[in-house]
């Protein structure tokens, strides 16, 4: 396993790390709890690596979204809408109007 050095002189990675690295996702996107918010940043504000991770992850989802940001064309979603709720009803009824115009 690769170490890394923060100013605290901590060897990474540690378990602490690896529990703070599968919640990040969630943490950026603000879907935290409380408690748990609060622990990765403090986590953040002690490790180095994990901090940098975090900065990468910001950047990555920023280009992303600087570069995604098409919409779908006029119509689009209210056709998916209709064939979706078109298999819906395949269920209840036992027939596909999945690919019908209506």
């Amino acid at each position: 396993m690769p170490e890394y050095s923060t100013p605290h002189d901590r060897t990474m990675p540690d378990d602490e790390c690896r529990e703070v690295l599968e919640d990040l996702q969630a943490f950026l996107d603000a879907e935290c709890v409380p408690d748990l918010e609060q622990s990765i940043r403090i986590h953040l504000r002690e490790c180095s690596p994990c901090l940098n991770r975090a900065d990468f992850q910001v950047e990555l989802k920023a280009l992303i979204a600087s570069k995604c940001s098409e919409r779908a064309p006029s119509g689009l979603v209210e056709k998916v809408l209709g064939s979706l709720r078109a298999a819906s009803r395949t269920s209840s009824t036992g027939r596909s109007d999945l690919w019908s115009d209506g």
